[in-house]
């Protein structure tokens, strides 16, 4: 059984913040997803799209730097993704040097390694992601607004 662990869009606010900030204002008329279905109701349509596949894993979210594409209290289906299959735009859970998981959007390949970025920060992101950082590609995410409910348990 997975466990639904808390997943950071944004690095460290202050880190952010130290090299200019981000921008955490939606789009003038874009809202972030909303739905009125309990937790427990999302977790298991995550769990039903969920591939079961070695890698496969659970992630619930919340910030501002990927709306109005994920609203807090996202649960996302995170799929494993072959290196080699990445390209610009797609959405990838990864880990900072920290152990924090984030996901952001690919920009572009450098080096070797991706450059990613919130799409509501201004800078991307302090640490790239790597083959050994890759945790998988966002294959779904399913939304509710329930506030401070507690993470179900999967």
């Amino acid at each position: 059984m997975q466990r639904l662990g808390q997943w950071v869009w944004v690095l460290a606010a202050g880190m952010l913040a130290a090299v200019g900030g981000c921008e955490n204002a939606n789009p003038p008329g874009m809202r972030a997803p909303s739905s009125t279905v309990d937790q427990m109701s999302v977790v298991q349509a995550a769990r039903t799209a969920q591939s079961g596949e070695p890698g496969s894993t659970l992630g619930q979210g919340g910030g501002q730097s990927m709306q109005p594409i994920y609203g807090n209290n996202t649960v996302m289906v995170i799929e494993p993704v072959e290196w080699g299959q990445l390209k610009p735009g797609m959405n990838v859970a990864y880990s900072d040097p920290f152990g924090n998981r984030i996901v952001h959007q690919l920009l572009y390949m450098q080096n070797g390694v991706w450059v990613a970025k919130g799409l509501n920060n201004m800078w991307p992101d302090k640490y790239a992601v790597t083959p050994k950082n890759l945790i998988g590609v966002v294959y779904g995410s399913f939304q509710t607004d329930v506030p401070d409910e507690p993470a179900a348990q999967p």
